[in-house]
């Protein structure tokens, strides 16, 4: 079973024309290699852009919400993907 992608899924890098092929993922990792959470992102890359090699910079700031917001942004791109997560394990 794969991924699913929803019908308008594009790469997430300006002005590429390649078939989105990954979804970007964050996962918080406890010591005994279980996650407290990983949202799968809706920012998707063609397999190019997927695998040929990418910085990535995160910014961290913690809060009380009990959510988990991620955004992710293609370098020089005006879009920003957005996406927020209930925190189900505490």
């Amino acid at each position: 079973m794969g991924l699913k992608f929803p019908d308008d899924a594009r790469c997430l890098i300006p002005g590429c024309r390649g078939e989105p092929t990954h979804k970007l993922s964050v996962r918080m990792r406890r010591k005994d290699s279980g996650a407290d959470w990983a949202p799968d992102t809706p920012a998707y890359f063609c397999t190019r852009h997927a695998t040929n090699g990418a910085d990535v910079s995160i910014l961290y700031e913690p809060n009380s919400s009990k959510e988990v917001a991620v955004s992710v942004t293609g370098v020089r791109a005006a879009k920003v993907v957005t996406r927020t997560t209930k925190i189900t394990r505490a």
